[in-house]
């Protein structure tokens, strides 16, 4: 009787070592799991953030492409403006050099003038003295 007992006791326990194995497999299995799922979920949030960074990277680039598209058309526009108002300088000097010219040949033509009128009155003169001689 107190082997069958044994026996009935041995029994259980390997029952209960074998619902133990069970229930010990069956936690790890949920273990790995839910281990595969946190990994796939981390690999997915990865994958989330490497996107975002990419488009960050593609929208600073682009950012910076666009600022020095402003740069350059600011100096194209700077240097435009230079080329207009040196231009303008030029048409400036140049109108004052003819306006001054112009006066110049006023003042000669006057001169002329008044050269050719002395010469004409000295003329006379010498016509007055020379009848005055005769």
């Amino acid at each position: 009787m107190e082997a069958e007992k044994r026996k009935e006791a041995w029994e259980e326990s390997k029952l209960k070592k074998k619902v133990y194995d069970e229930r010990k497999k069956e936690a790890l299995q949920i273990e790995k799991r839910e281990g595969e799922k946190l990994a796939e979920e981390k690999a997915s949030v990865n994958s989330v953030i490497r996107k975002e960074k990419r488009k960050n990277k593609r929208a600073s680039v682009a950012s910076f492409i666009a600022k020095q598209k402003e740069r350059i058309a600011s100096v194209q526009t700077r240097k435009q403006e230079k080329e207009l108002s040196k231009a303008k300088f030029i048409a400036e000097q140049n109108e004052k050099k003819k306006a001054m010219e112009k006066e110049v040949m006023k003042k000669k033509e006057l001169s002329k003038d008044k050269f050719i009128e002395e010469q004409n009155e000295k003329k006379k003169e010498v016509e007055k003295e020379v009848r005055v001689d005769e």
